[in-house]
């Protein structure tokens, strides 16, 4: 029976350095013996231990080691395929999101595309409310002109109809001195009036109460005072009328 091999001695001061060969984990490397490197590895308690014990306690001892050391390389090995799953949940996640931003930056472009659209349409819109209130104050001027234009027709129109009212007035007279008035047919002539203008007739340039209020009081002379009643007031007959080419 060969001599059991005698272990040196533990100490806790040794320090240990341990050199494996580059291809010793190559399939094609051939086998090299390890024995004098891997004892290097064991700790001078655990030597202690082990030969305190009995070989078929230290036997039993080294299989609840592996046994604890195998749970630990499955615990291990779960923890491992967990973190693996989540990176690759993580890889995917940010495969989305960098779609996602894609996604999210032409929407961007296009919303600042409609922006500038937006702002152009407004610019060009505030030119045209701009150009639309220019014309607007031209046409409320050129309203005011023509109403000041017309007030001033209305009052050479009541003037030359006050001239040529009194001018008849006179001619008649005139016949009445001379005897003429007998040729006259005043019956006809106010049934004629009468049928050529009826009572709910407006006569040219009359206007409303409303339309008074908004042109303000009509410019007249004061002969045009005489048309209203010509043979009413001293003062209308007194006056006499103005000759409209004066």
């Amino acid at each position: 029976m060969p001599a059991e091999k005698k272990l040196p001695p533990p100490t806790r001061k040794r320090k240990l350095a341990v050199e494996f060969p580059d291809d010793y984990r190559s399939a094609d490397a051939p086998r090299v013996q390890l024995w004098p490197e891997v004892d290097c590895l064991w700790m001078p308690s655990s030597r202690e231990r082990q030969e305190s014990l009995s070989p078929v306690a230290a036997t039993v001892e080294s299989v609840s080691d592996a046994w604890r050391a195998l749970q630990s390389a499955l615990a291990t090995l779960h923890h491992v395929i967990m973190l693996e799953d989540q990176i690759v949940k993580l890889k995917n996640d940010m495969k989305k999101a960098k779609q996602e931003a894609g996604r999210l930056g032409g929407v961007a472009k296009e919303a600042t595309a409609r922006a500038k659209a937006l702002q152009v349409a407004q610019e060009k819109g505030a030119a045209e409310v701009a150009q639309l209130s220019a014309e607007k104050e031209t046409l409320v001027a050129e309203v005011d002109e023509l109403k000041t234009s017309l007030s001033k027709v209305k009052a050479r129109i009541y003037e030359c109809a006050g001239y040529y009212t009194w001018k008849m007035k006179a001619e008649m007279m005139e016949e009445f001195k001379a005897g003429k008035h007998v040729n006259w047919t005043p019956n006809e002539d106010i049934a004629q009036f009468n049928t050529a203008f009826p009572e709910d007739y407006i006569p040219p340039g009359a206007v409303s109460d409303e339309e008074e209020v908004e042109e303000g009081a009509t410019a007249t002379s004061p002969n045009a005072e005489t048309v209203a009643a010509p043979g009413n007031g001293k003062q209308g007959e007194n006056a006499g009328p103005a000759d409209p080419q004066e």
